[in-house]
């Protein structure tokens, strides 16, 4: 593929993950202000990714035998999600999206880890820019909440830790593209379970 297609797929790709997940949070949003119920929102939504997952893999028993694999990007995928709901319930949906610009930093710092990926001046130039972004929309933030603007970083953390995880795991070929999202999913929903049955279910 030449290069300028490339880039510009690149591009469309990204602008389209994020109107994506503008709208899926804009929804999620509404959802949980006249139902306060993160887990039970986490629990519904992961729902439908594992029945996707599920036809893909064909079967429980597929998915299962890739556990060593898709374990780690699942806590993460958990912690993400769970993070992230809870975190609308305490904070505004702008104050939200704009803490989660945080991500890259976070991605950038974990693929230093784990894949030895170096950065450019201009990165970490652009990256504390970033930061001092996210650090005067926090002070300006008018209904600021201490437990939403944690749960938003945490979520902000795994999602990070979930992408590069994942890369790696493609990087050195241990498992396809399309299988590892779905045994990923699978696993998500096996963890979220026990802990909606534990907080929420008694109370529904």
């Amino acid at each position: 593929m030449p290069t300028s297609k490339r880039g510009t797929t690149i591009l469309l790709l990204v602008l389209s993950y994020y109107a994506a997940s503008t709208l899926t949070s804009c929804l999620t949003k509404m959802v949980l202000d006249d139902f306060p119920r993160p887990l039970t929102v986490s629990l519904a939504q992961q729902s439908i990714s594992t029945i996707g997952g599920l036809l893909r893999v064909g079967s429980v028993s597929g998915a299962l035998r890739e556990w060593r694999v898709a374990l780690p990007v699942a806590l993460a995928l958990l912690l993400s999600s769970v993070l992230y709901r809870v975190s609308l319930v305490y904070n505004s949906l702008s104050f939200a999206q704009a803490v989660k610009t945080l991500q890259p930093l976070f991605a950038t710092l974990l693929s230093a880890i784990f894949l030895r990926e170096r950065s450019s001046a201009r990165r970490v130039i652009s990256l504390v820019l970033l930061l001092a972004g996210v650090a005067i929309a926090t002070t300006t933030e008018l209904s600021f909440s201490l437990l939403g603007f944690v749960c938003t970083v945490g979520a902000c953390f795994a999602q990070a830790l979930q992408s590069v995880l994942s890369k790696s795991l493609l990087v050195h070929n241990r498992i396809g593209e399309e299988h590892l999202f779905a045994c990923a999913a699978v696993y998500t929903w096996i963890l979220l379970l026990p802990l909606w049955l534990a907080a929420d279910a008694p109370t529904l």
